[in-house]
């Protein structure tokens, strides 16, 4: 039992990553990750992710006062980031993210290596 939920008899507990741990045994599926750059949870910054065949959204709120630096890190490979509020392009997935507003990206995904893919990837949509 300990092993299962990362403990390891001492005597401080670690939540995120006893959390991570239990979340990757049962197989909870996770898109992407959305943290601070140097790992850390952005406890103010809500974030959602929608699938698309040949793009993803994601949109990310600052809920908080303060700007935060975040990272984003998502499991399919883009080729292009477009923020769509200022229309401007990004060259990565990370940046400042004011207070008290909204990001949101179109991941832009290359049609051609989607066109050479064997299918078209399926995505484990629990309860639907």
């Amino acid at each position: 039992m300990e092993m299962l939920f990362g403990f390891t008899g001492k005597d401080e507990i670690d939540l995120p990553a006893d959390l991570r741990v239990v979340m990757e045994q049962v197989g909870v599926y996770r898109p992407f990750r959305v943290s601070a750059p140097d790992g850390s949870r952005l406890a103010e910054v809500e974030a959602r992710l929608v699938h698309a065949k040949f793009f993803d959204l994601l949109y990310l709120v600052n809920e908080g006062d303060e700007p935060v630096d975040f990272r984003a890190e998502t499991e399919r490979a883009f080729a292009k980031v477009r923020e769509l509020r200022s229309l401007a392009y990004w060259e990565k997935l990370e940046g400042v993210l004011p207070g008290r507003q909204t990001l949101i990206f179109k991941l832009m995904m290359d049609p051609v290596e989607i066109g050479r893919a064997a299918d078209e990837p399926v995505y484990p949509y629990f309860g639907m």
